[in-house]
């Protein structure tokens, strides 16, 4: 069983009416369940978009980029074998 806490929020009276009004019926039915999976989908995001930075900042590491030179220069040797 997976554990949960109970968070209150502050929200905007405009923004939840906008939200009543145009979410899908699983908002209106369980918001808590809705708002879990927009979260998720926000988290996984926030992770993709975090390793996305972390290999955008490897491809400019000098050390890792003459790596990746010699390993090429390995492999070039097998190109022509087909």
């Amino acid at each position: 069983m997976t554990r949960t806490k109970i968070l209150r929020l502050r929200l905007p009276e405009a923004l939840l009416a906008d939200a009543r009004r145009l979410a899908p019926r699983s908002f209106k039915r369980d918001p808590s369940r809705f708002f879990e999976r927009v979260l998720r989908r926000w988290v996984e995001e926030e992770k993709e978009r975090l390793l996305d930075a972390e290999v955008a900042k490897m491809g400019k590491d000098p050390h890792i980029l003459a790596e990746c030179r010699k390993i090429n220069e390995e492999f070039a040797q097998c190109d022509s074998d087909g």
